[in-house]
C-alpha cells in the first residue's frame, strides 16, 4: 500500500513541477536555516563539556564592591592567588585546585634563531592537566607542570619552533629565562573557553600563594562527586574570611559548563550570550514555520485543481483516511527531497557562514548516525506541519458540491491564510528592524567620536630597546618618509589598560570610598599624537632618562569621581607607585579608551616612556605597506633581535564589537531568507486568489478592464494585509530594540525613519511579489478564463 501512495505521489510531484519546485526551494531553505543555526547552537552548547569532568569543576568568582565606580559587572572572575592554596588545604569537598592566568601582553619566545611573538602564552598549577583533559601527544600531564621552568607547547607551535624534532626535553628562552619542554598536547579545540598555544609554570613567575590582594588569576576547582556546590560556597566563604584579612571578598562558584553562555554581570573576556541563542533558536522555529505556511498557501491554492480529483475518487469508493494518507505521503516525499537539497545547500554554505560567525562548524564533526536521526526529525516534524492542514482541507471535500462547481474553497479557510500572510509579514518585518538597529549601532560605534584619533596609528612593540636606545629610535623613525608622528604607550592605550587600582586623593573624606581608577603610561607626545584634548592645565615637560615624572594628567572622569572642583595642583597616589604622591598638573577631556558598553572610566596619565613596551607610530595613508616596511628596517637596525610586530589601532578597536558585527550578519542573514519565504507565501496567496476570481478577471477584460486595473484589483487587499503587519511590528520591534540598545551606554536611537524605511521596503517586496501572477492573469485571453468551466 504504501509503495502505491509513493507512486501516486511521485506521478503528482512530476504533473505539477512549478508547485512543486516552488514548495521544495521553500522547505529547502527554511530547513537549510534551521539546520545552520542549530549547529551554531550546537557548537555553542558544547563549550569546554569535552572535559571529563565537566560536571564537577567550578570557576571561582568574587564580588566586587563599590560597583559605582567599576565597570564590567558585580562579579570578577579573577581573584588573589591566596584563594587556591586556601581551598585546596582548608576545604575537604575540593579535590584539586589550580590558578590559570595569561599574559596581558605578547611575548617574545625564542629557540637559537626562531623568535616569535606569542599572543596566548598562559601560566597554570601543576594539576592544570589534571583538571582539564587536553589530550598529550608527548610527555605526561601528571608531571608536564611539576618541575621548575616547565613549560608545555600546543602541537602547532611546537612544529612552528620544532618541525618534525620531539620538543620534549629541548629548550626556549622568554622573559631571560630558559624552559624546558616536557610536552606537546593537541591544538586546543575551538569549544574550550580557555585557549593558549603554550602553557608555563605559574610558580616560575614569581607567585606568591599567601597574597589576598592582588586579583589577578583565575582559580578552578574540582569538587568531589558527592560535594553540594552551595554547601562547599558557603565552607569556602569562611575560609577566606578567616584567612583573606582585609583582601577578603564574598565568592561564587561558577559551572564551568556555564562559562561560555552565563558570564553576564561577570567581568571578562567577551563570550557568547545565552540570550543569542534563544534569539537564534526562535528565528530557527519562526524561519521553519514560515516555510511550512508557505507550503499550506501553495498546496491549498491547488484545491481547485485537484477537487475533481478527490471528488472522483471518494465516489469510486476512496474514505477520507486513505486520502489523508495519501496527501500526508506527498508532504512527506517533498520534504525529503526538501532536506536533501538543505543538506547540500549547508555543506557550500558552511564555509560562508564559517567566516561570518567566526566557527569551525563541520557537519562530520557530530557523526553521520547523528546527522540522519536530525535530520529525519525534521523532515518528520515539517511533514506534519506543512501537511496536516492541506490533507485535512482536501480530504474534506463533498463529492457533490466538487463536481458541481468550482467556487467551494474558501470561507474560514482562506482568512486563516490571511492571517498567516500577515503573521509572515509581520515577523519579516521584525526582523529587518532588528537588521537595521543593529547595523546602525554597530556603525554608530565604530564611527562615533571617540574624543581621540586613531586613524593611520600603528602600535608597534619596543621589547629590548632600553631607554639609552629609545631617543635614538625615535629620531630614526621621525626623519622616515611616510611618519608624522611617534608616542610611547603602555599596552595598545588609548584602547584599554590592564593596570585598574584605587586611588586616593587631596581633599577625600578619610570615611569615603578610594575611587576606582585606570592607570595609563605614557610620553609628553601622547596627547598630540592622538589628539586628545587638553581642558585646563599643561603638558608633560621633558624628563630625564628612567626618572619617572611626579607628575599625572587626569580625564573629567577622575574629576567627576573624586568631587575635584580646582583639580591642578593637588595630589593622587595609588598602590601602584607605592602610595607615591603625585601631582595632578592637567584635565584631558573625557576619550573612549574602551568599549562603548559602559561609560568613560576615570583614568590618571602618567609619564614614564622608558616603561612602555610600545610605541604609537602616525603614518600617512599614501603609501602604507612602503613605510610600515621602512620603520621595520629601522628597528632591525637600532635592534636586530627584535621581530617587526604592528597592527593598527583602529582594527583593534573593532573586537570590542565583535558580538555586535556577528549578531548584525547573522540576523541579517536570516533576515533576507526570511523575506524570500515570506514573498513565496504571498505568491502562494496571490495564485489562489487569481485561481479563484478567473472568471470575474475575464469578464472584467471582456468588458474594457486594462491590466494596470487587474493588477490594481488584486493587489489591493495585499497591501492592506502588509500595512496590518506593519501595526503588528513596529510596537513589537520597537520593544525588543529599545531593551537590546539598553547594553550599551552610549547608544544611536530608534528613529522613526527606521521604521518608514522598512515599511516602505516591505510594500515595494509586496507590490513586486504580487505583481507577477496578477499581471500574468490581467494579460490571458478572456476567452480562456470564461470557458474555464
Amino acid at each position: 500500500m504504501l509503495k502505491g501512495y509513493v507512486i501516486a505521489a511521485y506521478r503528482n510531484i512530476v504533473r505539477n513541477k512549478t508547485y512543486s519546485i516552488v514548495n521544495i526551494i521553500g522547505l529547502a531553505v527554511g530547513m537549510a536555516c534551521c539546520m545552520l543555526i542549530s549547529l551554531w547552537i550546537a557548537d555553542e552548547l558544547s563549550y569546554d563539556r569535552f572535559n571529563v569532568h565537566a560536571d564537577r569543576v567550578y570557576r571561582v568568582l568574587r564580588e566586587r564592591e563599590n560597583m559605582e565606580l567599576k565597570t564590567g559587572g558585580p562579579l570578577d572572575s579573577y581573584v588573589a592567588p591566596g584563594y587556591s592554596s586556601a581551598f585546596r588545604e582548608n576545604v575537604p569537598e575540593v579535590e584539586l585546585s589550580t590558578r590559570y592566568m595569561r599574559a596581558y601582553q605578547e611575548i617574545l619566545i625564542n629557540r637559537d634563531e626562531i623568535k616569535f611573538y606569542i599572543r596566548d602564552l598562559a601560566f597554570a598549577d601543576e594539576d592544570f592537566f589534571r583538571m582539564f583533559s587536553y589530550p598529550f601527544l608527548k610527555g605526561n600531564p601528571k608531571t608536564a607542570l611539576k618541575e621548575p621552568q616547565s613549560i608545555v607547547l600546543t602541537d602547532r607551535l611546537a612544529r612552528s619552533y620544532f618541525e618534525d624534532e620531539n620538543p620534549v626535553g629541548q629548550t626556549v628562552t622568554f622573559l631571560d629565562t630558559i624552559f624546558t619542554v616536557t610536552g606537546v598536547i593537541e591544538d586546543l579545540p575551538s569549544n574550550s573557553h580557555i585557549q593558549f598555544s603554550c602553557i608555563g609554570r605559574l610558580k616560575d613567575i614569581g607567585t606568591p600563594d599567601d597574597n589576598w590582594n592582588r586579583n589577578w588569576y583565575r582559580t578552578y576547582v574540582l569538587l568531589g562527586e558527592n560535594a553540594s556546590p552551595s554547601a562547599t560556597e558557603e565552607i569556602m566563604n569562611s575560609v577566606v574570611e578567616k584567612s583573606g584579612g582585609e583582601g577578603a571578598c564574598v565568592i561564587k562558584l561558577q559551572p564551568l559548563k556555564d562559562i561560555r553562555l552565563r558570564s553576564e554581570g561577570i567581568r571578562d573576556q567577551i563570550r557568547g550570550d545565552i540570550k543569542q541563542l534563544h534569539i537564534f533558536g526562535a528565528i530557527g522555529i519562526l524561519i521553519i514555520l514560515i516555510a511550512c505556511v508557505n507550503f499550506v498557501n501553495l498546496t491549498t491554492a491547488r484545491a481547485v485543481n485537484r477537487a475533481r480529483e478527490v471528488g472522483v475518487r471518494k465516489v469510486v469508493g476512496a474514505r477520507r483516511t486513505s486520502l489523508i494518507r495519501q496527501f500526508f505521503v506527498e508532504t512527506l516525499c517533498i520534504a525529503l527531497i526538501a532536506a536533501a537539497s538543505a543538506y547540500v545547500m549547508v555543506e557550500l554554505s558552511l564555509p560562508l557562514f564559517n567566516n561570518l560567525t567566526g566557527k569551525q562548524l563541520d557537519l562530520n564533526d557530530y557523526g553521520i548516525w547523528k546527522v540522519l536521526i536530525a535530520v529525519a526529525i525534521l523532515v518528520l516534524l515539517t511533514s506534519i506541519l506543512a501537511g496536516a492542514y492541506p490533507a485535512s482541507l482536501l480530504s474534506a471535500f463533498k463529492p457533490v458540491r466538487v463536481l458541481q462547481a468550482t467556487s467551494f474553497v474558501g470561507g474560514r479557510g482562506f482568512t486563516l491564510r490571511r492571517v498567516l500572510v500577515v503573521s509572515q509579514f509581520a515577523l519579516t518585518l521584525i526582523l529587518l528592524l532588528c537588521t537595521l538597529t543593529v547595523y546602525r549601532q554597530y556603525y554608530y560605534m565604530r564611527n562615533t567620536d571617540l574624543g581621540c584619533n586613531l586613524r593611520n596609528i600603528v602600535y608597534v612593540k619596543k621589547d629590548g630597546v632600553m631607554w639609552d636606545k629609545l631617543e635614538p629610535l625615535k629620531q630614526e623613525l621621525l626623519a622616515t618618509p611616510g611618519v608624522e608622528g611617534i608616542t610611547s604607550i603602555s599596552r595598545v592605550l588609548p584602547l584599554g589598560s590592564y593596570m585598574q587600582t584605587y586611588a586616593d586623593w587631596e581633599g577625600r573624606d578619610p570615611d569615603g570610598e578610594l575611587l576606582w581608577t585606570h592607570q595609563a603610561i605614557s610620553d609628553p607626545d601622547f596627547l598630540t599624537l592622538f589628539d586628545i584634548e587638553l581642558i585646563q592645565g599643561r603638558n608633560f615637560k621633558e624628563m630625564y632618562p628612567e626618572e619617572p615624572l611626579t607628575e599625572v594628567i587626569v580625564n573629567e572622569a577622575f574629576v567627576r569621581g573624586a568631587g575635584l572642583e580646582n583639580p591642578l595642583g593637588k595630589w593622587t597616589s595609588c598602590h601602584l607607585w607605592d602610595h607615591q604622591k603625585r601631582r595632578i598638573i592637567g584635565v584631558v577631556k573625557d576619550f573612549h579608551f574602551s568599549s562603548l558598553h559602559s561609560k568613560i572610566p576615570p583614568m590618571i596619565i602618567s609619564c614614564d616612556p622608558y616603561s612602555c613596551r610600545y610605541l604609537a607610530v602616525k603614518i600617512q595613508s599614501d603609501d602604507v605597506q612602503s613605510t610600515l616596511a621602512s620603520i621595520g628596517t629601522v628597528i632591525q637596525q637600532i635592534e636586530p633581535g627584535i621581530p617587526f610586530d604592528y597592527a593598527f589601532l583602529y582594527d583593534k578597536f573593532d573586537v570590542f564589537y565583535s558580538k555586535e558585527r556577528h549578531l548584525g550578519i547573522l540576523v541579517g542573514a536570516f533576515s533576507g531568507l526570511a523575506v524570500f519565504l515570506a514573498c513565496l507565501g504571498l505568491l502562494g496567496l496571490v495564485a489562489f486568489m487569481t485561481q479563484r476570481r478567473i472568471r470575474e478577471i475575464g469578464i472584467r477584460k471582456a468588458l474594457g478592464a486594462s491590466v494596470a486595473n487587474i493588477v490594481g484589483l488584486l493587489s489591493r487587499e495585499f497591501l492592506i494585509l502588509v500595512a496590518v503587519a506593519n501595526i503588528i511590528a513596529w510596537p513589537i520591534g520597537y520593544f525588543i530594540m529599545s531593551h537590546w540598545l539598553k547594553n550599551f551606554a552610549y547608544r544611536t536611537d530608534l528613529g522613526w525613519y527606521i521604521f518608514l524605511l522598512v515599511s516602505g521596503l516591505a510594500l515595494l517586496i509586496a507590490l513586486v511579489t504580487v505583481s507577477i501572477p496578477a499581471v500574468r492573469a490581467a494579460l490571458a485571453n478572456p476567452a480562456n478564463a470564461l470557458h474555464h468551466e
